[in-house]
């Protein structure tokens, strides 16, 4: 190399070197600092409200003193901001930032699941809280019947058709339908349908991956003593809910969706992948408030539904009435985001 080349990498060296001993220095204080009893040291950004002369975090939990003394820095950090509003302050599921928080808002939160701390929007109602684990666009009718990608996806307002991976080992006591085009914001006030389907707490990827009937896994088609036309591809419930609180069904015990065997299995619920619910032009999900079964070629049973009955799609929320099977009732078009505690 002539001089100058000579001397760029003696200067570029020097420079890596100089970078190296700042951060390892930076890095080196702020382990110091994490360790440093609040009384000691002042945290310069904090989500922090004056309400009265009393501090309280963002989601208006006391910070009193007899609270805060002791803590680390780093304590002190997630206090602030509450189980599950950090990386470094994950819960295992929304259920548990209800145990820790008063009347927690709806938000982002970080769960940890058997795939890292994952950044999840969680609602809370009824004290029950509610992950995001995936969604079908606008309109779901449609969305519903096509071929959707499961992923390490960060579900959203601005996400397309897709389903987290992250969740499938998770114990599932319910399944939460939310029709809206924004669930993050004001979701309640302009919702088109919402229901709940009770689930026996098997993991979250055995759930749907019924409906596909993997070979030797499980049992053929689920049915109930209303699916008069006999057994289809589904799964089972415990029982069945509005989430709007106007009904609850406990007798409900079957969700029928297809007459064929669709293409979904357990394992595009832990890793990436894909899964089609459409193979015999059936995709749909359904509930019904007086029956105990609802959907594929179950008749007078549907109370609400979104998707597809023999390639006739239709969207609809009748409150506790019944539409029959085959129907093209479309009151909506928005997406439905789907939802497991």
């Amino acid at each position: 190399m002539g001089f100058f080349e000579d001397l760029q990498q003696i200067l570029s060296d020097f420079e890596t070197s100089i970078l190296e001993d700042v951060q390892k220095e930076v890095q080196a204080e702020l382990s110091i600092i994490a360790e440093k009893p609040v009384e000691d040291y002042v945290v310069p950004y904090m989500n922090v409200q004056n309400i009265g002369g009393v501090l309280k975090d963002m989601n208006g939990n006391d910070l009193s003193v007899n609270k805060l003394e002791g803590k680390t820095v780093t304590e002190l950090v997630n206090i602030i901001n509450g189980p599950g509003k950090t990386p470094y302050n994950p819960v295992k599921d929304a259920d548990e930032i209800l145990k820790e928080i008063e009347n927690p808002i709806d938000d982002f939160y970080y769960i940890l699941t058997p795939n890292g701390v994952k950044k999840t929007y969680c609602i809370f109602e009824n004290n029950k809280g509610y992950m995001l684990i995936g969604k079908f666009a606008d309109s779901a009718k449609d969305s519903v019947t096509g071929t959707i990608s499961t992923d390490d996806f960060l579900i959203n307002d601005q996400s397309g058709s897709m389903f987290s991976c992250n969740f499938g080992n998770f114990a599932c006591n319910e399944i939460r339908f939310i029709g809206t085009n924004s669930i993050e914001n004001n979701w309640k006030n302009n919702r088109t349908i919402d229901f709940i389907h009770g689930i026996d707490g098997k993991q979250w990827k055995n759930v749907w991956s019924y409906i596909g009937n993997p070979e030797g896994e499980r049992a053929d088609q689920v049915t109930g003593d209303d699916a008069t036309n006999g057994a289809r591809y589904g799964y089972y419930c415990t029982y069945a809910e509005d989430g709007r609180g106007r009904w609850k069904n406990t007798n409900y015990k079957a969700h029928l969706v297809s007459d064929s065997k669709v293409s979904i299995t357990t394992d595009c619920f832990t890793q990436p992948g894909s899964f089609n619910l459409n193979d015999g032009s059936d995709a749909k999900f359904s509930v019904s408030a007086t029956k105990d079964s609802s959907g594929q070629d179950v008749d007078g049973a549907n109370s609400a539904f979104f998707g597809s009955d023999d390639g006739k799609k239709a969207f609809y929320d009748v409150n506790t009435d019944t539409i029959n099977n085959n129907s093209e009732k479309v009151d909506f078009n928005s997406a439905v985001y789907v939802f497991i505690r």
